[in-house]
């Protein structure tokens, strides 16, 4: 019998400076900057992601110390999960940033494809993994590789089709990578 999950995790992240929507978050020993629960911009410099922050926010930042929740999406079966422009590895209970170079041909969590509907059974854990969408637009193609943003209530994604097999990722960028990595195809953004 297989258990059918969600392939996305809810992971508390400090935050320690606000401006205006955008806020200052620790990833691990980095510094994030988050609009809408999704990291767009990562630096290792406090100052950087401060200066960062106040040009983003056009106020001056304000120290706070709380925690927030973000939706983390499992691209790989190893625990890696992306967020925003980021890439993490789960560690026991912690963090570790690792740059989509660390990302290889077996990462990738291939899906497939159904009518907006993202389906990956993993036979050896006995776990699906299925992630439906509101709404899907067509962004671009690239030869028999079709991207599309699609829409939930846990926020935006970008998905690559490959005929019936897809990918997923929170970030262009990102989803650029895995499918040179899955389909053997890059498309431009």
């Amino acid at each position: 019998m297989y258990i059918t999950v969600l392939p996305l995790d809810s992971i508390l992240l400090d935050v320690v400076y606000e401006s205006g929507e955008y806020s200052l978050v620790t990833i691990d020993s980095f510094y994030g900057i988050a609009k809408d629960k999704k990291i767009i911009y990562i630096t290792d410099s406090k100052v950087l992601g401060l200066l960062t922050l106040y040009e983003l926010g056009l106020r001056k930042p304000l120290s706070i110390r709380k925690s927030m929740d973000f939706v983390f999406l499992k691209i790989s079966r190893e625990d890696v999960f992306n967020n925003g422009e980021i890439i993490v590895k789960k560690v026991d209970k912690s963090l570790k940033l690792i740059s989509q170079n660390e990302l290889n041909y077996t990462t990738p969590i291939i899906y497939e494809w159904k009518q907006n509907c993202a389906i990956f059974t993993d036979d050896e854990n006995k776990i699906s993994y299925m992630l439906s969408f509101n709404s899907c637009y067509k962004k671009s193609n690239s030869g028999e590789i079709e991207v599309y943003e699609c829409i939930n209530d846990f926020g935006k994604f970008y998905v690559a089709v490959d005929i019936i097999n897809c990918i997923i990722s929170q970030s262009i960028s990102i989803l650029n990578k895995i499918s040179e990595l899955a389909f053997g195809v890059r498309f431009l953004k």
